[in-house]
């Protein structure tokens, strides 16, 4: 087996509320890292997380599960938790033990019960968030309408505009900070005494693709 230092290991968990394709993303992270050869699939039971015979049979996550990958020569403990508010315990149990929580949002549903309690609960344990908005190929989904929700019931603090082109802005705090770019380019921010820079690449639209939390 191969030894990691501890700076090169990711604990984090796969939270949201259910439905929103936490299983999915993890079973695509497994696949990108190589630790699996095939994706899975949950209607015929063959995720590597869901293995417990209730979980296929009620095609939902039961019970957490701890998935491994290696992604940049940095191994991934990966958290998959469920989502359904009878088995929130589970979900509320990893966080405890998690580096930071990866909350997942379905594009379709926005921000649901399950999303706000993980956020709360990731919030009390004071460990970083980071955001996957999830399902945006699917029809009538609007990214701009998750983006707003997102801000309205998660806080403001969510997103920061930068507005002008080569702007540094100085920001502090344990809160994800997503991107909005506007027309901006070749901009810098600072975190905390560290300096992000965003290259065009990494932007979709007007929004970065980037998050940044507290050092």
């Amino acid at each position: 087996m191969k030894n990691y230092k501890s700076a090169d290991i990711r604990n984090f968990a796969v939270v949201g509320h259910g439905s929103s394709g936490k299983t999915m993303l993890c079973e695509s992270m497994l696949l990108c890292g190589g630790a699996i050869n095939r994706l899975g699939s949950i209607l015929q039971g063959s995720t590597a997380s869901d293995y417990h015979q209730d979980e296929q049979a009620h095609k939902i996550s039961i019970h957490s599960c701890l998935l491994h990958a290696e992604w940049l020569d940095k191994k991934l403990n990966i958290i998959d938790t469920p989502g359904y508010l009878d088995f929130i315990s589970d979900s509320l149990g990893a966080l405890r033990v998690a580096d930071f929580a990866l909350v997942v949002i379905h594009a379709s549903h926005g921000v649901e019960v399950g999303t706000e309690q993980v956020w709360d609960f990731a919030t009390r344990f004071s460990i970083p968030k980071i955001i996957v908005v999830n399902g945006l190929d699917n029809e009538n989904t609007n990214f701009d309408h998750v983006l707003a929700q997102l801000r309205e019931r998660l806080g403001r603090r969510l997103f920061f505009d930068l507005g002008s082109n080569g702007r540094t802005v100085t920001l502090s705090g344990v809160e994800p900070l997503g991107v909005l770019l506007g027309n901006s380019s070749n901009v810098s921010i600072r975190v905390n005494g560290f300096d992000y820079s965003i290259p065009a690449a990494n932007r979709r639209g007007n929004t970065a693709r980037l998050t940044i939390y507290g050092q």
